[in-house]
């Protein structure tokens, strides 16, 4: 898994400029470093959810949520779900657009 194929996918999707992309994006190659980056580490910053809110969330997930999206953690399903997250086969990539 490579950062450059990660953003190259990303910015296909996203129609945007690649070079911007792989400047803007931060990468992870798993479920498990996304979500630390996102939500414990405090090296987001955009990160939104305290702990306590972090826990009430993750057990409010559902079942159900997590099989709609196809996720076998509550660490997948967090990552999956947010906003700025995009999963490729290659990697995951962390990407905040701001006009």
């Amino acid at each position: 898994m490579s950062k450059r194929d990660t953003m190259t996918i990303v910015s296909d999707r996203l129609g945007l400029y690649f070079g911007y992309v792989i400047e803007a994006a931060t990468y992870f190659p798993g479920y498990q470093e996304a979500f630390e980056w996102l939500y414990l580490s405090g090296e987001n910053p955009h990160q939104t959810l305290n702990q306590e809110e972090l826990l009430k969330k993750m057990a409010s997930i559902s079942m159900e949520e997590m099989q709609e999206v196809q996720a076998n953690t509550l660490l997948e399903y967090m990552v999956l779900t947010d906003d700025h997250t995009y999963v490729t086969d290659k990697g995951i990539a962390y990407l905040r657009i701001i006009r």
